[in-house]
């Protein structure tokens, strides 16, 4: 099993040797215990303890304060023991393995140089209660589903009337009564930053309007901000990059300070106007990166004010002017843009949070321009799918695969409004101009006669643009590892940019193989989720299994797996096959030739990897008579 940052850092250092001492303490006071624990058989009394050796299995880490945490710490001891047995009474030799549970306390700020170990005792399996519970490298475990819960606390206690009626935040203010100092500053001679939170003074480069650069000193707890990179980037652009840096404040002081503890260097986070952060930064500040992404709107537009805004807004257009509300929400999000206070794509993003999943299928900007808005049917998309391209994506990707262009071009394809969609009257038409576009059914099911295409990003975190629109899009890094494309196009393959890809592709597979090899399946699926950085709820997602199945599956809690479940969670992976093989062998399946379940099964994996789970189901229902996940086709 791959242990966390922090439970290795415990296990090296000086808390673990405290650990170790502490524990052989205790089980030389209650060497009684022992006694049920023995392996060997005829012992009636336990002498001594005469050492321990302790595995360190799991850490639970709670904060509490500003730096403070509690961290309860999961060990299986092992014990080497003198007792008696036997008749005669002899003294032996003898061992027992027993798990305890080590309660612990310690300021990060200190650098952990006033743990404390508050409690030891048996552990009987149960996982400790968390109030704000973190990862093993300090990160809050915030999700989709949760950021609303976080978002609001920082508002309840500095901003709390942004929670009684609408309104733009002052973000100035916010950060100051956050205990925060907002500096401008050019950051970066190309204006790459939009900003950066530093969390201890230091001696900074700033430069001028002419490119010059100047030293100057920065206090603790103070945000620096490129007004001119925000304002060149979006109306809204600079509120979004405060509260970033606020949330940062409030929500990663801890992993920010544990880094620090592993990397002295570190001053600052710096997020750049691609939406990634600075290049020497650890693993864990681009995960907390990403939660300061995602948690900013959120701050900026609470829900129930902007849901309450954003449907009187709908209503109101709709009462005014009639038609359909799609056609609409363009001047909706516009007016809850200038009203928020934030970019339009952010407010765009906002409302499919809250359900509005038409916004979708507005102020979409492509080759310069705004196309027309549309709608389809609900989840016939996925986060990482649209049915909008660009020209130049046109000619990039469908050209150059010609099988694809000829089957388009066979079934009666047409490119129409940045959209491929069936060329039959039922979905265009010709304007006044004599230009095709969609008809007034197709905008409004643009699922029955559009293609779909998945989103490929093209740098290490995402492309130009993206960072900022898409500001929940699941981190893409390892995606081009994975570039299916690559393997269905020998064409792309032989270009420079290809062969480099594939190579990469390679030795990626390669490596994961070498460390899923000769292990548990729990401990590869874990390995997995952390390489591809997906949590347990965005695996059962994209598995269509429940969250508390792939948890039970990472803890190898069942023996013996089940072969349909343990399939989905390889597809929802989305790994190349050889690495599903490896994946099936850990959990001890074998997919047998002419067996029909188990030919159906390896077809999903190998050709059913990026299907919708209801298409999986209809496939393996049709040859085995039963789906993959669900009893029934849904």
């Amino acid at each position: 099993m791959n242990k966390s940052t922090f439970l290795k850092y415990i296990e090296e250092g000086k808390i673990g040797e405290s650990i170790y001492n502490s524990l052989l303490d205790y089980c030389r006071k209650h060497r009684k215990m022992a006694l049920e624990y023995i392996n060997e058989y005829g012992f009636t009394y336990v002498n001594d303890v005469d050492d321990i050796y302790p595995n360190f299995k799991a850490v639970w880490i709670d904060e509490k304060g500003v730096s403070e945490i509690n961290f309860d710490v999961i060990l299986e001891v092992d014990l080497d023991c003198t007792g008696v047995c036997g008749k005669r009474h002899d003294h032996e030799d003898c061992s027992a393995r027993i798990w305890f549970i080590v309660s612990c306390t310690g300021d990060l700020k200190n650098k952990l140089s006033d743990f404390k170990i508050k409690n030891i005792e048996e552990y009987n399996g149960d996982k400790t209660k968390l109030e704000s519970p973190l990862t093993g490298d300090f990160v809050p475990l915030m999700n989709k589903d949760n950021y609303d819960e976080y978002a609001n606390k920082i508002l309840e206690k500095y901003y709390p009337e942004a929670l009684k009626t609408p309104m733009a935040i002052d973000v100035d203010l916010l950060a100051e009564r956050m205990g925060l100092k907002v500096v401008r500053a050019k950051i970066d001679e190309n204006s790459l930053i939009f900003g950066q939170i530093y969390f201890f003074e230091d001696d900074v480069i700033v430069f001028d309007a002419a490119g010059n650069s100047s030293q100057v000193h920065v206090d603790k707890n103070t945000i620096l901000i490129d007004d001119e990179a925000n304002f060149l980037y979006s109306f809204g652009s600079r509120n979004m990059t405060v509260v970033h840096e606020c949330v940062h404040f409030r929500y990663h002081y801890r992993a920010f300070l544990f880094a620090q503890m592993l990397d002295e260097q570190l001053k600052n986070i710096s997020c750049k106007t691609f939406g990634g952060i600075d290049a020497k930064s650890t693993a864990t500040l681009v995960r907390i990166e990403k939660q300061a992404n995602a948690l900013a709107p959120y701050i900026l537009m609470p829900k129930d004010q902007f849901k309450q805004m954003a449907y009187d807004l709908i209503k109101d257009y709709g009462r005014i002017y009639g038609g359909n509300s799609l056609d609409h929400l363009p001047f909706v999000i516009e007016e809850l843009a200038s009203k928020f206070k934030v970019t339009k794509y952010a407010v765009r993003k906002r409302l499919i949070d809250i359900g509005i999943t038409e916004a979708i299928g507005v102020i979409n900007w492509v080759d310069d321009t705004y196309i027309r808005p549309y709608s389809f049917k609900k989840d016939s998309l996925k986060s990482n799918e649209t049915f909008t391209i660009s020209i130049a994506d046109v000619s990039s990707q469908l050209l150059i695969q010609s099988t694809t262009l000829n089957i388009l071009n066979t079934c009666g394809f047409v490119y129409v409004e940045n959209h491929i969609v069936l060329n039959d009257v039922k979905y265009v038409q010709k304007n006044k101009k004599g230009e095709l576009i969609l008809t007034e059914y197709a905008r409004f099911h643009l699922d029955e006669c559009a293609v779909k295409f998945g989103i490929k990003y093209k740098n290490e975190y995402l492309s130009h643009g993206l960072g900022m629109v898409c500001y929940l899009c699941r981190d893409a890094s390892k995606m081009v590892e994975f570039d299916i494309s690559l393997l269905k196009n020998p064409n792309l393959i032989q270009t420079e940019e290809g062969s480099k890809k594939y190579r990469i592709h390679n030795k990626n597979i390669k490596d994961i193989i070498s460390h899923i090899s000769g292990v548990q399946f729990g401990e590869a699926l874990m390995y997995l989720m952390e390489f591809l950085e997906m949590d347990e709820s965005e695996l059962a997602d994209d598995a269509d299994v429940s969250e508390k199945t792939i948890s039970r599956y990472r803890s190898d809690f069942d023996k013996e797996k089940d072969k349909r479940t343990v399939v989905a969670i390889i597809r929802g992976l989305n790994v190349p096959y050889r690495v599903s093989e490896k994946l099936l062998e850990s959990a001890g399946i074998v997919l047998t030739n002419g067996n029909e379940l188990d030919e159906a099964l390896r077809d999903v994996l190998l050709y059913f990897r990026e299907a919708s789970p209801y298409v999986v189901n209809e496939f393996l229902t049709r040859k085995t008579g039963k789906p993959l996940t669900k009893d029934k086709i849904y």
